[in-house]
């Protein structure tokens, strides 16, 4: 199979036409992907993948292309070619920008992302399409696209207003990892959506409903994601005098997503890896379930609130005290990616 692609490699940069031709990048595309799928690393077959196609990407179609570099960025593929054929790549997007749609566009930007390769205009027109496109997207583009904007930097407020909505709308199809990922993208961009959030917990109630209290689904990494993006939004501030009402709400929301994942956590406990076990709990201290209490203007007097804040508190120590791990200190940017 490798000599065959290289073969047909050297077909598709030497100037001939025919169906031949128009077969290559097919081949290309199924076995880049057969690569990725089976984590085989070939450096040597993907550089050269990378030199033969760069100069020779409107062959391919929208599918082929945003398969190839999705096998690229899975692989971790960083050949000293890469970079060029993504550049090229984001260029013939840009050209043709009607023959993808939301599946392809989605797949880019992951890509682009994955492979920490930076280009603004690509990711501009996927931003574009998606705020008007939306609604097309299913639970993995629309995860995949927060997570890929999130991780490159790219804070386009609509973008992630739009897919915030879609993922409300849409949130019973999603994975617990795509629900993870976008929860964990709006806490990487700093940009609440507390709806989004209020139907995560929603969705996570009815689960630990269904399953006498667990969230067997969910992995450690999933809820260490959940709780830390959670925390990080809507921790109650540090002094008095912000909008209160937008702050009840989004502490409310994120004291009831620790009040059903924590749980959990302590089922999990000894599957957490050190550090999502001190992010579960770096969690825990911004949300003030560890002494000092909370804003009285957030909790005081508010009886359903104090309960759950009390349960929640309960919950938290019983998870330091079963872990033994320290929170991180008052880092805001240690993500899980």
């Amino acid at each position: 199979v490798r000599g065959s692609l290289l073969s047909s490699l050297l077909v598709l940069g030497g100037g001939s036409s025919g169906r031949r031709v128009r077969e290559v990048p097919m081949g290309v595309a199924c076995v880049c992907w057969a690569h990725a799928t089976l984590r085989i690393n070939d450096p040597g077959l993907f550089d050269e993948v990378a030199e033969q196609c760069s100069q020779n990407l409107k062959a391919f179609k929208h599918l082929e292309l945003s398969n190839v570099l999705w096998s690229f960025a899975k692989l971790g593929e960083q050949g000293g070619r890469t970079k060029v054929f993504f550049k090229a790549a984001a260029s013939e997007a840009l050209s043709r920008p009607d023959d993808f749609n939301v599946v392809n566009l989605s797949t880019l930007v992951w890509s682009f992302a994955t492979a920490r390769v930076k280009h603004g205009q690509l990711f501009d027109l996927v931003a574009k399409r998606f705020v008007k496109s939306a609604g097309e997207a299913e639970s993995q583009e629309i995860a995949n696209t927060a997570w890929a904007f999130a991780t490159a930097g790219v804070l386009n407020d609509a973008l992630f207003a739009h897919l915030g909505d879609e993922a409300v709308r849409k949130l019973e199809s999603f994975k617990p990892q795509e629900a993870a990922n976008v929860a964990w993208a709006f806490g990487r961009a700093e940009l609440s959506h507390v709806s989004f959030f209020q139907a995560l917990e929603r969705r996570l109630r009815a689960q630990a409903s269904k399953e006498r209290g667990r969230l067997s689904s969910f992995e450690p990494q999933h809820m260490t994601m959940v709780l830390q993006a959670a925390s990080l939004l809507y921790a109650p501030p540090a002094a008095e005098g912000g909008d209160d009402a937008r702050d009840e709400e989004g502490f409310a929301v994120a004291l009831g997503l620790m009040v059903v994942v924590l749980p959990e956590c302590l089922q999990q406990v000894h599957r957490f890896k050190n550090d999502e076990a001190s992010r579960i709990l770096t969690a825990c201290s911004k949300m003030r379930l560890r002494g000092g209490g909370v804003l009285p203007s957030l909790a005081d007097g508010r009886g359903p609130l104090m309960e759950e804040l009390c349960r929640a508190a309960d919950l938290a120590e019983r998870f330091r005290a079963t872990t033994g791990a320290h929170a991180e200190g008052e880092q805001t940017d240690g993500f899980v990616d």
